[in-house]
């Protein structure tokens, strides 16, 4: 099957809801863990009954293809983290609905796995009412069901397997279990028509270099020890920045923020190129990298932030306080001037906080500077004409966190995958997962793309991000080489590696 550009989904295909009360998110915690208990039952039972109301019995897979004219349409639902949503596709490549519900979290928060699986479990039948109605399908043209079986969070993985199941009971259709990571890679496949990509997989869960060989997608780097997106996450979490859309989007428009104002103060000849950073860690071990070190010292950056502000406005109104003082309290006939005061009132360079020295150590590979503050050279596939600057250089914002935290990573991010590249021989990259939509990492891995004379696959939120519709697209393909489960047989897990799945729908490619 060739891929085709897909439709774009209306524009309910991005919803952000709102959160659940705790209330509701508590009751419902020990059915979103097991899904053994009455109220789950009834809850799912609730959506086939919802959803099949007036439409009478959903037929085998035969009449399907009968009314449908032999196309093979399938319905796919996505449920492993804060994103639920249900697609539809069919086997011309086309998305035929995409809608899906975000659950959001106050700012400096995350969100828990018995509080989003209530989130889902409250959102899941609306779906699939609006997935249906926007396909202008019915249950009886539907082939196959499918469902992410992993990875991810247990309770709200287990929200969609059992709406699957049921469906799959109710309707009589045939049910595919689905890897959640196979769905971001073939979803990007199809969508920017990359044939044979080197992958970079990056997420909230995941961060992962990806090549296709010997009928696997084999994972040729990855992160020793925290995701990407949950790097970013944490650091957001700190700076208490808003969860809706998403706490990267808000990095990300930090970042931009930061950028844009430095290059409007830096107009002149003689200005730098490229803003300065911050000293952070750069961890990169062969095509395998490691992000505790930077988010350790972005960590530090903002609590040191946190600490310079609090100290600021105290001094500020201690000095105030002071010169009150020292004005009401002189001798009958002497006299001092406010500028006197401010004068005896200075300290050191600095408001008197003494130079943080956690943070002296070299500047980060890729980003080394002279001690003149001239740009140096940067590493394979990052961005040329570094800067690293002493924390006495730039003041200490939340922008100025955003935007070193992101070079860094994505920096690292580009170094592996460029020596991925190397190895596969690719003429193309593709980047996929969330954090994947961020426009600075396209741009860097396309820079890094065009240097090897190579092509650079992205794409935007509406599939970069979690969705039905991948989910719903590898579904179809697993279903036409008879890949299918019992549903009496489903399963979810919460590890679920990308390599441990036969990619047989490439098996021509595999004979070339």
């Amino acid at each position: 099957m060739t891929p085709t550009a897909p439709v774009p989904p209306s524009p309910s295909g991005v919803q952000v809801e709102a959160p659940p009360s705790t209330a509701t998110a508590a009751a419902s915690t020990t059915a979103a863990t097991s899904g053994r208990t009455a109220a789950t039952a009834e809850a799912i039972d609730g959506i086939g009954q919802a959803v099949a109301a007036g439409e009478g019995g959903a037929g085998s897979v035969g009449e399907a293809a009968a009314a449908t004219g032999g196309r093979v349409i399938v319905l796919g639902i996505e449920s492993s983290a804060n994103k639920v949503g249900v697609g539809i596709v069919d086997d011309s490549g086309s998305i035929l609905a995409n809608p899906r519900a975000t659950f959001i979290t106050p700012p400096g928060t995350g969100f828990l796995p018995r509080e989003t699986a209530a989130h889902h479990q409250s959102k899941i039948t609306q779906l699939i009412r609006m997935a249906l109605k926007e396909a202008q399908v019915t249950p009886k043209m539907l082939s196959c069901i499918a469902y992410t079986a992993g990875p991810g969070m247990g309770a709200p993985l287990a929200v969609g397997a059992l709406a699957a199941r049921t469906l799959a009971l109710l309707w009589g259709k045939s049910l595919v279990a689905v890897n959640h990571c196979i769905g971001h890679i073939e979803m990007g496949r199809l969508v920017t028509g990359c044939a044979d990509p080197t992958v970079l997989y990056v997420s909230g869960g995941n961060t992962q270099v990806i090549g296709f060989s010997d009928g696997r997608y084999r994972i040729l780097g990855e992160t020793l020890d925290v995701a990407i997106g949950n790097c970013i996450d944490r650091v957001a979490r700190l700076l208490r920045l808003p969860n809706d859309p998403a706490p990267g989007f808000q990095v990300e428009q930090l970042a931009k923020k930061f950028e844009e104002e430095f290059k409007t103060k830096h107009q002149h000849a003689n200005a730098p190129q490229h803003p300065p950073l911050l000293q952070l860690s750069y961890n990169v071990k062969g095509m395998d990298v490691a992000f505790s070190g930077v988010l350790t010292k972005a960590e530090e950056a903002v609590h040191r932030m946190h600490s310079q502000q609090g100290m600021s406005q105290e001094k500020a109104l201690t000095c105030t306080n002071e010169a009150a003082q020292m004005e009401h309290a002189q001798p009958e006939g002497f006299e001092i001037t406010r500028g006197e005061i401010a004068k005896r009132m200075r300290t050191k360079k600095g408001g008197g906080i003494s130079r943080n020295t956690t943070n002296s150590r070299k500047p980060a590979r890729g980003n080394t500077a002279a001690a003149d503050g001239d740009a140096g050279q940067d590493r394979e596939g990052a961005r040329e004409g570094f800067r690293s600057s002493s924390d006495d250089d730039v003041p200490l914002t939340p922008e100025f966190i955003c935007y070193s935290l992101q070079e860094y990573l994505f920096a690292m991010l580009v170094e592996i995958t460029e020596r991925a590249m190397a190895l596969c021989q690719s003429t193309d990259v593709l980047v996929v997962g969330g954090v994947g939509c961020n426009m600075r990492l396209q741009s860097m891995l396309r820079q890094m793309a065009a240097r090897r004379g190579c092509g650079m696959g992205g794409m935007d939120e509406r599939y970069c991000i979690d969705n039905g519709a991948m989910i719903a697209y590898v579904g179809l393909l697993m279903f036409k080489e008879g890949s299918t489960i019992n549903p009496s047989k489903s399963f979810y897990r919460q590890r679920f590696r990308t390599d441990e799945v036969d990619v047989t729908w490439r098996k021509e490619e595999m004979r070339k």
